[in-house]
């Protein structure tokens, strides 16, 4: 079966914690966070879109955690965002950073049995302790490089990252 390779919306931003909301009682924060735990759990049901969140503590100043979503739909991500700033903590919140790309879905083998060439749309994101992160940034210098210089940066990109897969 022949898997067609479309296009997803994916969205990494990055929310930092005010200091006022560690200050509130435990019980409080911890209605907090289960809340919103429930507005991604049923935003990812209702919107069939992949949510996977992530701490930054120790690894980035500006930020306490990440949300990652995937999805068909790109008014997922406005609309995730705005439940959020809409929820208890979401006065507490301030998103630090958003990048919104468009990603090709990839097509792995997933453990079928031997014999079996069926292969499924799997993310491999939650299957390695961390998850790197690098934007590409491009400003006007890079467009006036010839495309085959371009194609060949992009594809050193490539190499060096596959070197690290986990």
């Amino acid at each position: 079966m022949e898997h067609q390779n479309r296009g997803q919306f994916v969205s990494f931003t990055l929310y930092r914690v005010a200091p006022e909301w560690r200050q509130l009682p435990k019980e409080v924060r911890q209605e907090d966070k289960e809340q919103l735990e429930s507005i991604i759990r049923q935003f990812s049901i209702q919107n069939k879109s992949q949510i996977f969140g992530a701490t930054t503590m120790g690894m980035m100043a500006e930020a306490d955690f990440m949300l990652f979503l995937i999805s068909d739909n790109l008014d997922a991500v406005q609309g995730l965002a705005t439940a959020i700033a809409k929820s208890e903590i979401g006065g507490y919140l301030t998103r630090k950073t958003d990048l919104v790309g468009l990603e090709n879905q990839r097509t792995y083998q997933v453990g079928a049995p031997s014999g079996q060439t069926d292969t499924e749309q799997v993310s491999q994101l939650g299957l390695h302790r961390y998850l790197f992160v690098y934007p590409i940034k491009k400003k006007h210098e890079w467009y006036r490089l010839p495309l085959q210089e371009r194609q060949e940066l992009l594809d050193e990109q490539l190499l060096i990252a596959a070197k690290y897969p986990t």
